[in-house]
């Protein structure tokens, strides 16, 4: 599981770090997010933290609303 915590939190990193580089290639920061998000809900509905895996549904929505628009 820590692992699991640690790519998840590589993702989410490198994929705010190539948004705000504001780049051709910013919008596959949002691929990571969802992928990292992904991760994190995963392992929050296993550690029973429901607050955590709710609001990581609540990003995971906002990850595919951006991704719905970057990749128009």
């Amino acid at each position: 599981m820590k692992g699991l915590k640690w790519l998840s939190t590589f993702l989410l990193v490198g994929g705010g770090i190539i948004i705000a580089l504001h780049i051709p290639e910013s919008k596959w920061g949002f691929i990571s997010f969802l992928i990292g998000h992904m991760v994190l809900i995963w392992i929050f509905v296993k550690e029973n933290e429901t607050a955590l895996w709710t609001q990581a549904v609540g990003v995971l929505l906002i990850d595919f609303l951006s991704i719905y628009y970057w990749f128009q």
